[in-house]
């Protein structure tokens, strides 16, 4: 697991967001917002996608890998936000 830190939280009280799903051709990138700060991002499989922390609202997660993983983001110590999956597929 990695953890990248960003910025400050505020509360969702609807707690956790529907998964959603990113596709992502290797070595490609995409740039990943959120209407809300992002405390924290979880990877499963960093050998899979390789996120960097650009705001507390943005994050960039670049194909490293063919494979699957999930990217978590955290929007306090102990809310997720949203859960990603990631699929890195070959170009």
């Amino acid at each position: 697991m990695v953890a990248f830190a960003a910025g400050e939280a505020v509360a969702n009280p609807s707690g956790v967001s529907a998964p959603g799903g990113l596709e992502i051709t290797l070595g490609k990138s995409v740039v990943v917002e959120s209407p809300v700060p992002i405390t924290r991002a979880t990877l499963a499989n960093p050998g899979v996608a390789d996120p960097v922390v650009l705001s507390p609202r943005q994050i960039y997660v670049t194909g490293a890998g063919v494979g699957v993983t999930n990217l978590t983001l955290w929007q306090s110590e102990t809310e997720v936000y949203k859960i990603y999956s990631i699929n890195v597929h070959p170009d």
